[in-house]
């Protein structure tokens, strides 16, 4: 996952304290548990704040069982992943989430499905990634 994903994530977090509130972070994970764990660790590590109740506030929704997503794109598998997601999606909403990643970069196939569908921002990592090295050139 690009380091400008976790970066926008923790910056959310210091722009958003002016205001005296934190955006809600929705992150659907388990589509890879130990990508989701990472993404928060690195959230955390890239949020330069005073103390502990000034970083973001975060709702995990750990999805472990949502269906191979290499198998449904390559046409191996009918299972949708997109639908399942989508679920976990509505449901980090109805918790109040201002925005939603997702740590799988496989998963970001679907993003215009999850992103069409939702009422709030789906962050894309493979976006985020070429917008990342494009400004590194």
């Amino acid at each position: 996952m690009c380091r400008r994903l976790f970066r926008k994530c923790a910056e959310d977090a210091i722009t958003n304290k002016e205001r005296k509130t934190l955006n809600l972070l929705g992150i659907i994970g388990g589509l890879g548990p130990m990508a989701t764990a990472y993404f928060m660790e690195q959230i955390i590590g890239m949020t330069d704040v005073p103390c502990d109740q000034e970083h973001i506030p975060m709702i995990i929704y750990n999805c472990p069982y949502i269906p191979d997503r290499t198998r449904h794109i390559l046409g191996l598998s009918k299972d949708d992943p997109s639908v399942p997601m989508l679920e976990a999606g509505k449901k980090l909403v109805g918790d109040g989430v201002d925005e939603i990643a997702i740590p799988c970069i496989t998963a970001s196939y679907y993003h215009a499905t999850l992103n069409q569908q939702l009422p709030i921002p789906v962050l894309n990592g493979i976006r985020e990634t070429a917008e990342y090295l494009e400004e590194q050139k």
